[in-house]
């Protein structure tokens, strides 16, 4: 029997009908043909998924772009950048810079009760001969004031107890300090010297105080001058106060000029002659 032809398959036998070997060439030639055309089936293949892949991603970045609330990413990197963002930046570095060199360069004058400082705020109701009402110690100064200028008012602070004996013994004399050191005294050419008394009551055990006791000593020493009610010690604590009577000299703009407890030798009025500016001076 002669064999049949054979149809592109690959395997020895395959559409033959005799027990007869093929012959070898045209395996060869079989099988060259049946692998071209299965690299050209893959190549069909991979390239038509890689078309399909390509434009499924293309499809998703639109997708997304459209959806997101930011649109184009490259478009949202691109307004960063604008001029008018630069400019924003610019400006808010200069700001910071100067912020800090203010920070560094300043000099504030802290806040207490040593000379050079500021002094602390007196708070309460004072008592001025006629009813207590709320008391403004800021109202006294004048930050802007220079160091030698007349006009500028001094402030003179007692801190004392109506009970206290160092208290009454220095009242009268108390007195007749806010009495010489006053616009009011033709024969003081200096500037004027306010004086006030902070009336607190010590934690002494069977020594109690109160208004009534204050508007009395007030009375009875002919004074003048406001009496702060500090019965509840809290200006007294802020200040740091160890005892009663304690003084201070304060100049026009709130800095603490002098003080009885770094000078124990030296007066208040003295200290006022010594350190208040004259016309004639």
């Amino acid at each position: 029997m002669g064999k049949k032809e054979y149809k592109d398959s690959i395997h020895q036998g395959d559409n033959i009908e005799t027990n007869t070997v093929n012959d070898p060439e045209a395996i060869i030639d079989a099988y060259e043909r049946g692998k071209s055309a299965s690299k050209g089936k893959k190549s069909d293949i991979k390239s038509s998924s890689k078309k399909e892949s390509k434009a499924t991603s293309k499809q998703n970045r639109s997708s997304r772009n459209k959806n997101s609330p930011y649109g184009n990413s490259q478009n949202v990197t691109k307004s960063n950048k604008s001029p008018v963002g630069s400019a924003l930046i610019k400006v808010m570095s200069l700001f910071f810079i100067g912020i800090m060199i203010i920070a560094f360069t300043a000099n504030p004058i802290s806040v207490g009760t040593s000379e050079g400082q500021r002094a602390p705020d007196i708070e309460g109701k004072f008592y001025n001969g006629s009813g207590w009402s709320e008391f403004d110690f800021g109202s006294y100064f004048n930050t802007s004031w220079q160091e030698g200028d007349v006009s500028g008012q001094w402030v003179v602070i007692e801190f004392m107890d109506t009970d206290c004996p160092y208290c009454q013994t220095s009242a009268e004399e108390y007195g007749q300090f806010a009495n010489t050191f006053s616009v009011n005294n033709p024969e003081w050419n200096g500037a004027h010297v306010n004086f006030l008394a902070s009336a607190t009551e010590l934690s002494i055990q069977g020594h109690d105080s109160d208004r009534a006791e204050i508007e009395k000593f007030r009375s009875d020493y002919s004074h003048s001058f406001p009496y702060i009610d500090d019965i509840d010690q809290d200006n007294m604590e802020e200040w740091g106060i160890p005892g009663t009577p304690n003084y201070f000299l304060i100049q026009p703009d709130g800095i603490i000029a002098w003080s009885s407890s770094e000078h124990t030798d030296e007066k208040v009025s003295d200290a006022i002659v010594r350190l208040v500016p004259r016309e004639s001076a």
